[in-house]
This record gives structure tokens, sequence and C-alpha cells, in this order.
């Protein structure tokens, strides 16, 4: 029931939004502009020892079971085969909804050939009114992200509403 959607997506939920952007570009209800904050480019990435880390936790057994223990369930069943439609490819067929991708100089997940292998592949891809930022200083996602930031693409995301609104009356 509402008039306008935006969504927004933190890390892997960065990487959701822009492959949600993507499959349902040309649907009715496809959202009106998408922000994808600290998101992977790509899938199985290891380049970090953080990202090491992470899929060793998920992907052992050992692993499984340290993260049960602090109240985190993964599945044991592998990737599906083919896997899903990755991010960078996900960006390129975005078409023309708005996209905004927000990254850090200090990301220990994923380095900056992330956010620009996104914008690239949306810019392409024919989002011409996508943007990127990359904020000096800033580490990962929602848990370091500041209030300022917060508000700053709030208010990009408004102003591309409004900017389709205007056009869709002329």
């Amino acid at each position: 029931g509402y008039r306008h959607v935006v969504t927004v997506g933190f890390s892997m939920g960065g990487s959701v939004v822009v492959r949600q952007g993507a499959i349902f570009r040309e649907a009715r209800d496809r959202a009106d502009v998408v922000v994808s904050v600290s998101a992977p480019a790509f899938w199985y990435y290891r380049g970090t020892g953080v990202m090491r880390f992470v899929h060793h936790m998920v992907l052992t057994r050992t692993g499984r079971a340290l993260v049960r223990a602090r109240r985190v369930r993964v599945g044991s069943r592998p990737w599906p085969t083919p896997p899903p439609l990755a991010p960078a490819d996900a960006a390129a067929i975005f078409g023309h909804t708005p996209l905004l991708i927000v990254h850090g100089t200090v990301d220990r997940y994923f380095p900056l050939e992330h956010p620009r292998a996104l914008y690239r592949a949306a810019i392409n891809g024919g989002s011409h009114e996508s943007d990127l930022w990359i904020i000096d200083g800033f580490d990962h996602a929602e848990s370091a992200i500041e209030r300022s930031t917060v508000r700053q693409i709030g208010a990009w995301a408004s102003e591309r509403v409004l900017a389709q609104a205007k056009g869709m009356e002329s």
C-alpha cells in the first residue's frame, strides 16, 4: 500500500537488495531506489582474514558447533549448483533503478574492489542514477555506520524518489 519503496541492505543484506533490484527490475512492485552498504560483489570471497575465518566457521562441523554455542544456526547444506546470481552480475542487469553503494575504506570483510565492481557493473548496465560513496575511516555495515551517514543515505534516497515522482508527473 505504499506509494514508494526504498530497500536498504547491510553486508550480505546489501547483496540481497542488489539481487532483488535486478530480479524484480521489470515488476510492477519493484523498489524505487536501492541502497547497498558494505556488500560483497562476489560469492565465496576469501581474500581477507575475517572472510577466511567466516568460511571456516560456516563450512566445517566444528565451526558450526562453535557458532551454535553463540545461538547462531548455520545449515550444513552446500551452496546450490549453479550458484545464485552474483551481486556484481545482478548490478549489471539492474536497469534504471537508482542504486547507492556505500562502503568504507577500512572494511575488514570486503576491500574496495567490491563496491567498485558493483558500481562499475551498475553503470555499465544502464543504472546511470547510481552513486558510489567511499567513506574514509568507515569499517563494516550497521555496527560501524554513523548517524550522519544514515541521514545522508536517507536524503539521497528521498531526492531520488522525489525526482522519479516529478518525472512521472511530466
